[in-house]
């Protein structure tokens, strides 16, 4: 996809940009119209929510993908944080846990 701005929207978007003075909340002075932020936010991801949530605003923080080293196991699909279970992205193998150490 190619946008053409014309000069005069680009200086006004330049101009726009020179005033932020901090980046606090710089994603919804960057888009306006930013529905949400997608990112890795649990597990060993989760010490960085702080410095995401700092940049973001109020932008609401979505999970997107449940993942562990083998596979994506899951997808948010609310703002809430839940999760759905996906089958088919990986095969799973349930052992009885009286049998694990077999």
């Amino acid at each position: 996809i190619q946008y053409t701005y014309s000069e005069e929207t680009r200086k006004r978007r330049v101009s726009q940009l020179r005033e932020i003075q901090d980046f606090e909340g710089i994603a919804r002075k960057l888009w306006p119209n930013l529905l949400y932020v997608a990112s890795s936010v649990s597990g060993v991801f989760s010490v960085f929510e702080d410095d995401i949530r700092y940049y973001i605003g109020d932008v609401p923080l979505m999970g997107a993908v449940y993942m562990s080293s083998e596979a994506a196991m899951g997808f948010q699909y609310n703002i809430q944080g839940e999760y759905m279970f996906h089958p088919d992205s990986a095969f799973y193998e349930f052992i009885a846990e009286e049998n694990i150490s077999e």
